[in-house]
């Protein structure tokens, strides 16, 4: 997937893609980007280290993501986020 020419993408959903293990790295060049559900994507691991660079990014979904160990620390970095889901079952080694 490449999303580095969808600039002024402002919403993203890509729920139930079951083969999706990481995100791309041209969606950080989404720099619009305000909503963001990656809901039941069972593979999805971790986030990119550049996922900070979504400094436009208001809610972020990553629900029922099961395999999701990690949040890099540029989640931190998102100072416009207002939401934030996770499911309770999910255990994450670094919040």
């Amino acid at each position: 997937m490449k999303f580095g020419k969808l600039q002024s993408l402002v919403e993203l959903y890509l729920s139930y893609f079951s083969e999706l293990g990481y995100l791309p790295y041209s969606i950080v060049r989404s720099s619009q980007l305000k909503t963001f559900r990656f809901y039941d994507c069972p593979k999805l691991e971790n986030l990119r280290m550049e996922f900070g660079k979504l400094q436009s990014l208001v809610e972020l979904d990553l629900s029922v993501c099961s395999e999701l160990g990690c949040l890099l620390d540029s989640v931190v970095d998102l100072s416009q986020l207002k939401t934030f889901r996770l499911s309770k079952s999910q255990k994450l080694e670094n919040l």
